[in-house]
């Protein structure tokens, strides 16, 4: 214990070392949050990027180029290119070319996507993505297209056939370049409980001419939170089911993920044998402290594997990661990683240190450096390497973003909620007017915290919502809702 606390300690003066980046920006936490909280409450403006250029290299050469070529009237991407410049192109894959249709201006119904060929000087299709209104993929297909010979050799077609906001089956094809066909390759059907909980999960693959059983995974869930699964394969030899795995989870009295194990069966022993596990420790917040990972490598007993420690500070966040040394029997340090933040999910700098066993201290390894405009749009983000007690340069992307109207925005109108209790400790009402509720309308009301994140989404039913905020930090959040063409929005406070 006191050798993890000095290793904290030693973290927490190296982030402090590399908090000067803040001052470049000119920002306090104040403003950003007053930029973010003014973004979600006045939605007059959107920012959209428009273009990212990709430099790699001592000598800041371009890479690439993504950029936007048209939006609708939502401020979406319709049509987007990413370009790859000829020196990079066998490294970082093909110049791609994508379009899109949207169900409302919002919600993805189709996604296009072409490779250029360099031999032809053409486009040709390449991927395409459907989806349900619901968000569910609907049909996927992707074919790999070899330029030299200037024909498809390969590629996986999927068809999935759901029933509301879950999928019922689904079926892949494999692509036959010989004759240019689609051939049967595997099918999986879902099986439910009354709770929506896929219990059952049968998989079948193609035998020539019929489907055959392949493998099938039997879930079971305690208060819909899946707390065992079985796995079981399908022996042709023997024409049988056999025994596969078995992962079970345990939760804590909040709900997060305590234990993960998994285990094998053993044909030759006909018994189960424990392969890995996982537990986790969390504060007071529910935010993850320490994760322990245990492997089976080459005694019958699982071993000592990998060690984690996590430390929250106000503007920063410390990993440790130790691995276990069997020479020595004891656990040894391996990686550092601090993240700096200029506010919540807002990253100002990632460093990565390893540790030196020869000087026994920690050593730079790599460096990872955002920047940020007025509106806290990202505008460019820098890589680097230590070598010769120095940062290196080792590749940028540059964000270009734009200012965008949209033409389909709902009136705004701030607190038209009855929100009770205002100041809230574990749970809040909200009481919607009964002129904005239309019969049949399914919607949602969204919660935000100031640094644009969302925490929750709350159905509305009978104009009425009711949020559990008892897991969340204290602060100032923003609730907002789109209904009957009207946006509606304010603040709630939680406190302790």
């Amino acid at each position: 214990m006191k050798q993890i606390l000095i290793l904290l300690l030693l973290a927490v003066i190296i982030t402090s070392s590399y908090s000067q980046t803040k001052q470049q920006f000119d920002q306090k936490v104040d403003s950003i949050l007053a930029i973010n909280l003014q973004n979600h409450v006045r939605q007059d403006t959107l920012w959209v990027l428009d273009k990212s250029m990709t430099y790699q290299g001592l000598i800041t050469k371009l890479e690439r180029t993504y950029e936007v070529l048209s939006r609708n009237e939502q401020g979406n991407a319709l049509i987007a290119i990413d370009l790859v410049d000829e020196g990079y192109a066998a490294y970082s894959g093909n110049n791609t070319f994508d379009s899109i249709v949207y169900f409302d201006g919002e919600q993805v119904e189709k996604k296009f996507s072409k490779v250029w060929n360099s031999y032809t000087q053409k486009w040709v299709e390449n991927d395409y993505k459907e989806y349900e209104a619901t968000g569910l993929v609907k049909e996927r297909l992707s074919k790999g297209y070899i330029d030299y010979l200037s024909e498809y050799r390969y590629g996986y077609r999927d068809y999935y056939y759901n029933n509301s906001d879950r999928p019922d089956s689904s079926f892949t094809y494999s692509y036959l370049s010989v004759n240019d066909s689609w051939l049967p390759k595997a099918k999986t059907v879902y099986f439910y409980d009354d709770h929506g909980n896929d219990t059952l999960i049968w998989f079948y693959k193609w035998n020539e001419s019929q489907w055959q059983d392949s493998a099938r995974l039997h879930q079971h869930f305690q208060n819909n939170m899946m707390v065992l699964a079985l796995g079981y394969v399908f022996r042709e030899y023997s024409h049988s089911w056999g025994k596969y795995f078995q992962q079970s989870k345990s939760y804590n009295a909040a709900g997060l993920l305590d234990t993960l194990s998994m285990r094998f069966w053993d044909n030759n022993d006909n018994n189960w044998y424990d392969y890995s596990k996982k537990t986790y420790t969390y504060d007071n917040q529910n935010r993850i402290v320490h994760r322990l990972e245990l492997l089976k490598k080459y005694s019958p007993q699982m071993e000592n594997d990998k060690n984690y420690f996590f430390e929250y500070n106000v503007d920063s966040e410390i990993i440790i990661y130790q691995r276990w040394s069997a020479q020595s029997d004891m656990w040894v340090n391996a990686t550092l990683q601090i993240t700096s933040l200029i506010a919540d999910n807002i990253i100002d700098t990632v460093q990565l240190q390893a540790w030196d066993d020869y000087y026994e201290k920690w050593a730079p390894q790599e460096l990872n450096l955002n920047k940020y405009d007025s509106h806290f749009n990202l505008v460019e983000s820098s890589e680097f390497f230590y070598y010769s007690n120095d940062w290196v340069f080792k590749n940028k992307t540059d964000y270009y973003w734009s200012p965008f109207i949209p033409n389909a925005i709902p009136e705004i109108i701030a607190n038209a909620v009855d929100v009770f209790p205002n100041p809230a400790l574990t749970q809040v009402s909200f009481v919607l007017p009964e002129d904005f509720v239309l019969q049949n309308e399914e919607t949602f009301l969204q919660v935000f915290n100031l640094s644009g994140q969302k925490i929750a989404e709350i159905p509305i039913k009978e104009g009425k919502a009711i949020w559990n905020c008892s897991s969340v930090k204290p602060g100032l959040y923003v609730y907002s809702t789109v209904l009957n063409r009207r946006k509606i929005t304010g603040k709630i406070v939680v406190t302790n």
